[in-house]
């Protein structure tokens, strides 16, 4: 049996194995929008700058999924890990940003704060996912406020057993 193509916007035609396969790539694609709505990460000069430019991003992405329902539904749906490689890049200036402005821990190696940034992340995503799924504005902002705090709290911080 022949899969039917799915016609790409560039006109090549494109076959996948199952509708998993269809679903995933309807998936990179949104994410991949969202990355270029996103932009890159623009190097803040402050520390109140830093966390003003990450709240203001967040609540970009925030604003566009409650009003774009389709975006909304792909990505609520799936079974797996989400893909961040479009995001990889942004993850990495924040990053750096944050070291060089001392906001972010700079004794962790870099792999591992930006692996745990995207973990964080993601964590994040899927709790907003969800408040946006079933329209929860009443506590989305307390949901929102504790993201904050815990990813504020994983910046510099003392070594265990340091006071």
């Amino acid at each position: 049996a022949v899969n039917p193509p799915w016609t790409s916007g560039d006109g090549r035609d494109q076959y996948f194995d199952g509708k998993a396969d269809l679903f995933a790539e309807v998936r990179r694609a949104v994410k991949g929008e969202l990355a270029a709505l996103l932009g890159p990460w623009r190097p803040a000069r402050t520390r109140p700058a830093f966390w003003t430019q990450l709240r203001r991003e967040s609540a970009r992405l925030r604003q566009h999924l409650a009003t774009h329902s389709d975006d909304l539904r792909v990505l609520a749906l799936t079974d797996g890990p989400a893909d961040a490689a479009p995001f990889d890049a942004w993850v990495e200036a924040l990053i750096d940003n944050g070291v060089a402005l001392e906001v972010v821990r700079s004794d962790v190696a870099r792999p591992l704060l930006c692996a745990a940034t995207r973990a964080l992340f993601s964590a994040f995503d899927a709790r907003a996912l969800t408040a946006l799924q079933a329209n929860a504005a009443a506590n989305e902002s307390e949901e929102e406020e504790q993201s904050w705090k815990l990813l504020a709290g994983c910046g510099r911080l003392p070594p265990f057993g340091e006071v």
